[in-house]
């Protein structure tokens, strides 16, 4: 006498072999996520400093060009202001992206000018005009050996240098 046979029916679910080639993936990829999590280094720090600066600088040129009105900018060992000239005296410009900005420690800047200068509180060390055209100046971001100067010409021209 045979035992009658069960129907064969189609196999459910995944094996072994498949859900530990998913885990393996899984793993994979996450480890790739949690190095690029990773805090950036200093050289990257002054790079994007310099960049935003930059950006910004060229921003608020094109704005003062807009608005027919002087912008400037007051500089700070550990970031900077922008502002505009209204009638007699500078305004702090409070919107963004040009609000007040304070550098990412460890990067810090060397304005240009007269170190101790009481001036920088109350005027602004660059001019943006609305002509389009700038204060000439160099200024230098660091962070320990790592700098980069930015170099502003008069005609507008602002590029960032490797030192």
């Amino acid at each position: 006498m045979t035992c009658p046979r069960a129907p064969s029916r189609p196999h459910t679910g995944f094996t072994l072999l498949e859900l530990l080639v998913v885990l393996v993936l899984v793993g994979i990829i996450l480890s790739f996520a949690v190095v690029s999590l990773r805090a950036p280094g200093p050289a990257a720090l002054v790079d994007e400093e310099a960049r935003r600066l930059q950006a910004l600088l060229r921003l608020a040129s094109d704005e003062a060009v807009l608005r027919s009105r002087t912008y400037g900018v007051r500089l700070r060992a550990d970031g900077y202001t922008f502002v505009a000239r209204d009638e007699d005296r500078w305004r702090t410009i409070d919107d963004p992206p040009l609000e007040n900005r304070r550098l990412e420690s460890p990067v810090r800047m060397r304005p240009p000018g007269a170190e101790g200068d009481r001036r920088a509180d109350t005027h602004p060390q660059l001019w943006l005009f609305p002509d389009g055209q700038i204060t000439p100046f160099q200024l230098e971001l660091s962070a320990g050996p790592l700098r980069r100067r930015l170099v502003g010409a008069q005609n507008g021209e602002i590029r960032v240098e490797e030192l």
